[in-house]
């Protein structure tokens, strides 16, 4: 932030934390022989400064990617499946139902409950835009059971 008279005490903290690992950064990049892992290191940090610094300037950005990293999990464990999708049609269709499973975790619905509630509405009603719009994960008109409890 631009005036450092608003931060909280912990953004405070975090900014301290955050300005000590640039000035080691830096030492390092001037300190160590530079062909050396450290340098190269230290350098790729650097360069990186302005992104790595974004949870400082707003509290709603986080300060990693476990939440990313968490979300693509599913993907790794089932990366062997996408071998056996024997066409593309099949690949893209796995794609998609990790992609709506995982969409609606973040969204705090239960996957099956969602997955279930979604299909039943699209042989219902067909798909149209507005029934669409309905079904997001992150729609407010999705009904209370669906969601985790």
């Amino acid at each position: 932030r631009n005036n450092w008279l608003q931060l909280s005490f912990t953004e405070l903290r975090s900014l301290s934390s955050f300005d000590q690992v640039m000035a080691g950064m830096e030492r390092i990049a001037r300190s160590f022989d530079s062909g050396s892992k450290a340098v190269k290191g230290a350098n790729y940090f650097l360069k990186r400064k302005d992104s790595l610094a974004r949870y400082l300037e707003d509290g709603n950005y986080p300060i990693d990617n476990n939440l990313a990293e968490r979300m693509v999990k599913p993907f790794v464990i089932g990366r062997k499946g996408f071998l056996f999708a024997d066409t593309e049609a099949g690949a893209e269709a796995t794609a998609v139902w990790y992609s709506l499973s995982q969409s609606a975790i973040m969204n705090g619905l239960v996957p099956e409950k969602y997955i279930e509630y979604v299909l039943t509405r699209l042989k219902n009603e067909g798909i149209r835009e507005e029934v669409l719009e309905d079904l997001l994960p992150y729609s407010r008109t999705l009904p209370g059971h669906l969601y985790k409890k």
